[in-house]
């Protein structure tokens, strides 16, 4: 079995993971994480018309209305990052077949990192749910009426604006930008390893994007040209280098700061921004 060192000094070209006897097996994983992508953006359209924050908010405090909310949201989850999570996981499968011959097989470790990913946002979606239950009265104003829905807005807007700046968010996409350097800093083999990077990486989305989705619960959770926006976002500063990427993701927050901004100065231009008026 080889090392992360030995597979690190045997450096490959960007698409090399196509070429050789093992390329089939990275078409068909880029292939299935963008018609999962795809998929999940053709429901969100065919549903999300008339799908406010405060519809899936409202019944969470039911079984029934938790599963139907966690479903909503691993859909949107798979629509707006699998994406930008593909170069991650293309580089977790040729590792783990660059490093192993023998079980578990590069297609059950693959498996076992994507199915960790989706589960650390499954208990992102949890605590979103329970935090809704415990401050309902609070958060009322997601029913998105009035100039408080407004307020509400331009203000996670701010907030999600100057977050883009700060070293926690440049720290989470540094490792999501750099997969290779990212998975040998802590690479383990196995299942056990496949389930820590998959953890470990998906750590690192939500520290990049959690504002982001705070943006979506405060402008309306399907609302479909603000999910647009933030999917375009996440995926642009994802893929570009550190250097360039760094400014990239400043001039993004300070474009939402901006929109957050016009918002409060004037309520109706957000209203109507927001389909409230």
């Amino acid at each position: 079995m080889a090392t992360a060192a030995e597979v690190a000094a045997a450096p490959a070209a960007p698409l090399s993971v196509f070429s050789g006897e093992r390329g089939w097996a990275a078409l068909l994983l880029l292939a299935s994480l963008l018609v999962a992508s795809v998929a999940s953006w053709a429901f969100v359209v065919w549903m999300g018309g008339g799908m406010s924050s405060a519809m899936l908010l409202a019944s969470v405090s039911t079984l029934d209305g938790l599963a139907f909310f966690l479903a909503i949201w691993l859909v949107m989850m798979v629509a707006m990052m699998f994406p930008a999570a593909a170069p991650m996981a293309q580089a977790y499968s040729a590792l783990s077949a660059r490093a192993t011959d023998r079980a578990p097989s590069r297609a059950a470790l693959t498996s076992a990192f994507l199915a960790t990913y989706v589960s650390v946002w499954t208990g992102v979606g949890v605590l979103v749910a329970a935090a809704y239950v415990l401050l309902a009265p609070e958060l009322s104003v997601l029913v998105g009426t009035g100039t408080l829905g407004v307020t509400l807005a331009g203000s996670v807007l701010i907030a999600a604006g100057i977050y883009q700046t700060t070293p926690l968010k440049q720290t989470c996409l540094r490792g999501c930008r750099t997969p290779l350097s990212f998975l040998l800093t802590d690479w383990r083999p196995g299942f056990r390893g496949a389930v820590r990077l998959g953890a470990r990486h998906a750590a690192y989305c939500v520290g990049c994007c959690w504002l982001l989705f705070g943006v979506l619960f405060a402008v309306g959770l399907m609302a479909l040209p603000w999910m647009a926006l933030i999917a375009v976002m996440i995926f642009v500063e994802k893929i570009i280098p550190d250097r360039t990427g760094f400014r990239v993701s400043a001039a993004l927050g300070g474009t939402l700061a901006i929109i957050g901004v016009a918002f409060l100065v004037v309520p109706a231009w957000g209203a109507w921004a927001l389909g409230l008026s």
